[in-house]
């Protein structure tokens, strides 16, 4: 029911190509299941929709509560890396491709390159079911974004602005 209107958002705002809000969205989730940590236990541990996931230590679960915005910079929050790879632990499979587009798109490098490690791992995992097979082609994509801004960086630096403007739309 709810999490399925919560897939649905996060597909809606990719094609509305809304990557920021998108992120945004998967992360107040993640935060919301942090405060069913530990809720599952004896008779309804079979309820638990993430079994394999131990209770979050850097992923606050009021971290959204307060404002949406950061107090210092007056820019809407997002997690750290180390958050995130909490969060994606927390989020239904539907949503990670999206939201690890988003990261890379929104140029959250550390963050997404984070979320890939930890999905992998968690999917070497014996105890899970995980299908990431698309993960490998984020990764990959991943990789390609970060060299040729990379290199465009370095050519802006150079004060060759055009080369760079080039590399950036490659």
């Amino acid at each position: 029911g709810e999490v399925e209107l919560h897939t649905h958002k996060v597909h809606l705002l990719a094609r509305m190509k809304r990557w920021a809000d998108l992120a945004a969205h998967c992360e107040t989730f993640a935060a919301e299941v942090v405060k069913l940590d530990g809720v599952f236990v004896d008779d309804i541990e079979n309820l638990n929709p993430f079994p394999a996931v131990l209770p979050a230590k850097s992923l606050p679960a009021d971290f959204f509560d307060m404002a949406a915005l950061d107090a210092t910079t007056n820019v809407p929050k997002t997690l750290d890396a180390t958050a995130v790879g909490e969060a994606v632990l927390r989020m239904p499979p539907a949503m990670l491709p999206l939201y690890l587009r988003a990261l890379r798109l929104e140029e959250r490098y550390a963050e997404s390159s984070r979320a890939s490690s930890v999905l992998d791992a968690h999917a070497r995992d014996n105890r899970t079911n995980s299908n990431v097979a698309w993960l490998g082609q984020e990764k990959d994509k991943l990789r390609r974004t970060t060299a040729i801004k990379e290199g465009g960086d370095e050519l802006f630096r150079k004060a060759q602005y055009e080369q760079a403007a080039a590399k950036y739309a490659s």
